[in-house]
């Protein structure tokens, strides 16, 4: 009987001493990431499905399940990675297959519209010469406050002459003052109801002096004080600024695709507007090789339906998403403003793009930081550049072992910079939280996850029970933020 009782005790003291050395085990593996790793299934804003299930931001793969930002959640998204590392199919295609409102998507080569089948899809291509056209003007004209529309002819100059990140004393006053002959053009021309087209043609054909003059002719308050500046001036400087504005016209005055794509719609014919988002998608087509040609004709698309939406009411609940790629090619945008005014309006952003660099050419580094601010989750499918890829990596945190100091010297990154260029199937997306590891998620390689049936109990629910009996040992020894 003894001899029983003692097999018996030791095989408990056995238990034990494993079951210890396991949860040792795991507090040590919490305890490798010392900045901002979290364990899959910890990050409160990410959820975990079957695909069939999960609608919204598609973020990656976990243990077969899809993790994903559900749809009626805020925050926008910034999306990180050269050419080839999964950006259209990892990402864009899977999230536009899931989600249920309507979005504006940038379609580099139309791969994601033949890709993704919608109902409510419209495709705007101008380089077909059957192009629906987009209404400039659409957004403009439905506005009744005087000085509302006002505002919108002088963001329309904007973006026709946007700032220049790190530009000369010179080019900042031809810019600003280039602008100035836009805005009193547009303000002018708009009221004796011309379309943009034919503004555009009109400015270019003539030269600064018969331009001011025609304008100062037609007795408009408004655009002659934009235009007063420019009395005594002298001429060489006055040149320039016009210059500058014809510059930023020609696209619109001379390029007969664009013309076309831009054109007055006549009173039978469909065109499109940002008031499209609320019951379409609208797919943009931008071929590859002419992305520089466009970005400004998307820039303009994309600005205008921001500030479109920028005044919805927030009981609006039909979610919209914007999808940027190749973000830094479209100039500069006023980002930062809309990625604050949409957060609580059912709008999503979500910006793609190769590299901090190009967004530093555009906007400068102070701006591109407030811009990354305002991004609640950050996809980083890999990185170029030796910048980039420091800034990730920090970002990433530092492993050090369990019994190390908090500030330890010899702490190791978690992933060192130079390893951020080689991802392969890996991604990394942090958050507020912390960061998580994930698997990208090609919608070509899981077709058999569509027909799952649905996930009962989720991940956290089933760990829940798990956590709670790791409570003692966390409290008396708080692990850093980590992943696995």
């Amino acid at each position: 009987m003894n001899g029983v009782v003692h097999l018996l005790n030791f095989y408990l003291y056995a238990i034990i001493i494993i079951m210890l050395l396991v949860l040792f085990l795991l507090v040590y593996i919490r305890g490798q990431a010392s900045h901002t790793f979290i364990t899959p299934f910890e990050h409160k804003d990410i959820e975990y499905q079957c695909s069939s299930r999960a609608k919204g931001v598609i973020l990656g793969k976990r243990f077969g399940l899809t993790a994903y930002s559900p749809e009626q959640d805020e925050g926008h998204i910034v999306v990180m990675g050269p050419s080839g590392t999964g950006k259209t199919s990892a990402l864009l295609i899977p999230t536009l297959r899931s989600w249920q409102g309507t979005a504006l998507v940038v379609d580099i080569s139309g791969d994601i519209s033949a890709n993704v089948d919608t109902a409510n899809k419209i495709v705007f291509d101008p380089t077909s010469d059957n192009c629906i056209p987009y209404d400039v003007f659409a957004s403009i004209d439905t506005v009744t406050d005087e000085t509302e529309r006002l505002e919108r002819l002088e963001q329309l100059a904007y973006l026709l002459l946007p700032d220049k990140a790190n530009d000369s004393e010179a080019g900042v006053f031809f810019t600003k003052n280039g602008r100035k002959m836009i805005t009193a053009a547009l303000i002018c021309y708009y009221g004796m109801g011309w379309d943009f087209i034919a503004i555009c043609e009109h400015f270019l054909s003539h030269d600064w002096r018969s331009l001011l003059n025609d304008i100062a002719k037609q007795r408009n308050a408004t655009a002659n004080m934009y235009i007063s500046s420019f009395a005594g001036a002298s001429e060489q400087n006055t040149a320039g600024c016009k210059q500058s504005a014809d510059d930023a016209l020609k696209l619109f005055a001379v390029n007969p695709k664009i013309k076309n794509a831009l054109r007055k719609p006549a009173s039978y014919e469909q065109s499109i507007s940002p008031a499209t988002l609320e019951t379409n998608s609208i797919y943009v087509y931008l071929p590859d090789e002419k992305l520089k040609i466009y970005g400004d004709l998307m820039r303009i698309i994309t600005a205008q339906s921001m500030e479109y939406f920028s005044s919805r009411p927030p009981e609006h609940k039909q979610m919209i998403l914007f999808c940027l790629d190749e973000f830094a090619s479209f100039g500069k945008l006023q980002i930062t403003e809309a990625l604050r005014k949409l957060r609580k309006r059912h709008i999503r952003i979500m910006i793609l793009t190769q590299s901090l660099a190009d967004l530093d050419i555009i906007y400068g580094k102070d701006e591109r930081s407030a811009m990354l601010g305002n991004f609640k989750f950050t996809v980083l499918l890999g990185c170029k550049g030796t910048e980039t890829q420091e800034y990730f990596s920090k970002m990433i945190g530092d492993k050090r072992s369990l019994f190390s100091a908090e500030n330890d010297a010899k702490s190791q990154p978690i992933i060192k910079p130079s390893d951020l260029a080689h991802l392969k199937e890996d991604l990394y997306v942090l958050c507020d939280d912390g960061a998580v590891k994930l698997k990208k998620n090609y919608y070509f390689k899981h077709p058999a996850f569509n027909t799952l049936p649905p996930v009962l109990l989720t991940p956290k629910k089933a760990l829940a029970e798990i956590h709670e009996s790791f409570s003692k040992i966390m409290k008396t020894n708080p692990p850093s933020k980590g992943v696995q």
